[in-house]
């Protein structure tokens, strides 16, 4: 995988400033596991990403569509080893070619990697009935379908759609994993056709059966002499003007020279122009395009956790695996963003609470210190006015002791009555009273105080 950071142009060519296409330094691989049969069909494809886990990222399969047949899996460098070789022949290769009677045997070609030619793997092809066919060393590129036809193909497709990615996001935009299936399902689909399969086993003469198609293609030729070049007519020694400055100097020299060759080369810098800046207006919305996918992706990516629990070894996950580790990867971000909501709301709700106890409680401060404010003021009112009052009594008092004294002449005592007092006394049955006259007293202002009586009782027997 591949990402393309700058487009190179004729010009930029021929004028030796770029002379290979750049890239943005990114190697890591994505493996493809294809196989295909002689009658025209393919069985569905393998891809392995690059992860320690082995397991996959969600945002790796995020584009997976409904009628996709994908295999998924990961590795930690991206390539395959000798056990997903044994997982892609059992829970691939075997399930989508097995036969309808089990005494049928199947033909399998393979090159020559390590992931092929192991023991596990020819002892499972020998309990499957499967017969495995090795191609020579250094062949492939002669013989295999695969490698004759059809990924010359999907580079081509594969290419085709990493440059207009590319192109839309101007080099600015990266290449990465999560961009990966968009653009090698397209290219699968555009290659990997029934035409294109048959072509593929009928070029190297593997089906129909034709050796000669390959050793015709490695017989050296003869080298014809080299042609003569002509020589470089007018029109061809003229360059053809670009720029603002180089245009405005051809116009000048055409009108005082007028010839047809510079009129072609007008002709030609009109028709580049118009087409440089046809080229400009797309690159412009195909740039506003990729930075709203790139604004979309990019969330990090998590565990999708295929099988719902922990595994530590090579596996390969179906598509319709992965479609349902999806739906629960669906519900659980379902899940934890309403519980985010719940808890957003809950802050907001206790937020807005605190601050309306912190305006109450402001202004209840106000109020108090309002309170005081006027408790102090009639305290200062109350002062003044008793200060006032006291004035008022002491200027009062100062003028009555300023007005003349009037002496009053003295009263007469009165005259204080005589009280006889009566004494009762019981003797023998017979009551003796005889009243005692007691002189009255009197009050400090002349009043005359009444004594009270006294009863004396007594008996003689």
């Amino acid at each position: 995988m591949r990402a393309m950071k700058r487009i190179m142009g004729k010009g930029a060519y021929k004028s030796g400033r770029v002379r290979q296409a750049a890239h943005d330094g990114n190697r890591e691989f994505i493996t493809l596991l294809a196989c295909i049969s002689a009658i025209g069909k393919k069985i569905p494809a393998s891809l392995l990403y690059t992860g320690e886990s082995y397991d996959l990222q969600n945002t790796w399969v995020q584009d997976l569509e409904d009628d996709d047949d994908f295999f998924f899996g990961a590795s930690s460098n991206g390539w395959t080893c000798d056990a997903y070789g044994l997982k892609w022949l059992t829970d691939v290769f075997e399930p989508a070619t097995r036969p309808t009677s089990p005494r049928t045997k199947r033909l399998l070609i393979v090159d020559g990697h390590s992931s092929h030619v192991n023991m596990a793997f020819i002892n499972k092809c020998w309990e499957l009935r499967i017969i495995l066919l090795i191609f020579p060393p250094h062949s492939t590129h002669r013989l295999q379908p695969l490698d004759v036809v059809l990924f010359g193909l999907l580079s081509l497709a594969y290419h085709k759609e990493l440059n207009a990615f590319n192109v839309r996001g101007l080099g600015m935009v990266p290449m990465k994993k999560k961009n990966f299936l968009k653009l090698f399902r397209p290219a699968w689909r555009i290659s990997f056709t029934e035409e294109n399969i048959l072509k593929a086993f009928a070029k190297p003469g593997i089906w129909p059966y034709d050796p000669a198609l390959v050793l015709n293609v490695i017989t050296r030729p003869i080298t014809p002499p080299p042609a003569i070049q002509p020589a470089p007519s007018s029109i061809d020694r003229l360059k053809t003007p670009r720029s603002a400055k180089s245009i405005r100097h051809f116009q000048a020299d055409y009108r005082k020279n007028p010839t047809r060759a510079k009129l072609e080369k007008l002709f030609k810098a009109n028709e580049e122009l118009a087409a440089q800046a046809a080229l400009d207006r797309w690159t412009t919305v195909g740039l506003i395009e990729a930075l709203k996918d790139e604004k979309k992706s990019r969330a990090r990516g998590k565990r999708l956790n295929v099988l719902g629990e922990e595994h530590t070894g090579p596996i390969l996950f179906s598509a319709e695996n992965v479609r349902r580790a999806q739906e629960r990867f669906a519900e659980k971000e379902a899940f934890e963003k309403s519980e985010r909501i719940r808890i957003d709301t809950k802050k907001a709700e206790t937020a807005a609470k605190k601050q309306k106890a912190e305006v109450e409680n402001a202004e209840k401060a106000l109020q108090a210190a309002a309170r005081e404010d006027n408790i102090e003021q009639v305290r200062v009112e109350e002062k003044a006015e008793k200060q006032a009052q006291k004035k008022k009594e002491a200027a009062q008092i100062k003028a009555l002791k300023a007005l003349p004294v009037r002496i009053k002449a003295p009263t007469k005592a009165r005259k204080a009555p005589v009280v006889k007092k009566k004494v009762v006394r019981f003797v023998g049955g017979d009551i003796e009273g005889q009243g005692v006259e007691t002189p009255a007293k009197q009050s400090s202002r002349g009043r005359a105080i009444k004594p009270r009586v006294i009863f004396e009782s007594g008996s003689n027997q």
